[in-house]
């Protein structure tokens, strides 16, 4: 994760905390999100309202959060799950509400924050595809100049 999505992911009222490579989620998040994925919510739609968008976080973060969090017995009427500080920090920790973020401004906010997320990757896509196209045809170019220098050199043979 570069520092912009450092700084969005902790503005998140999900998060507890990040850094480059680890997000911690509050264990109201945790207990929240694995109560409506019992109830049948799909894991992305989850992430999403809570401004965790997969664009951002990644689709196997989300997953591996749901199995993890399966394991510990969130979600589960009374468990809240033993994690310890060591199993903590292997994975995805913690957030309030997540209900919270998409009221209001927040919501505004995280749309936001998704949409320069997606249109740097737009445009870093499109900086990689025009590399590409010039690179293919300059190869072009160098194919046709052999080719024309093929023919000149059998015309002359002839």
């Amino acid at each position: 994760m570069n520092d912009e999505q450092v700084v969005y992911l902790r503005s998140l009222r999900a998060v507890k905390r990040v850094s480059c490579n680890r997000i911690r989620y509050t264990e109201e998040f945790k207990g929240h999100c694995m109560e409506r994925y019992f109830n049948g919510d799909s894991p992305a739609v989850i992430f999403r309202e809570a401004g965790l968008d997969s664009a951002i976080i990644g689709y196997k973060r989300i997953e591996r959060c749901i199995a993890r969090w399966r394991k510990e017995g969130y979600g589960i009427a009374g468990k809240g799950g033993t994690m310890t500080d060591g199993e903590a920090d292997d994975g995805i920790y913690k957030s309030e509400s997540a209900r919270k973020t998409t009221s209001g401004g927040d919501l505004r906010d995280t749309l936001i924050a998704q949409q320069v997320h997606r249109i740097d990757e737009l445009e870093r896509e499109l900086k990689r595809m025009r590399k590409r196209c010039h690179l293919l045809e300059v190869r072009l170019e160098e194919e046709r100049h052999v080719t024309v220098g093929r023919d000149s050199v059998e015309t002359r043979r002839a």
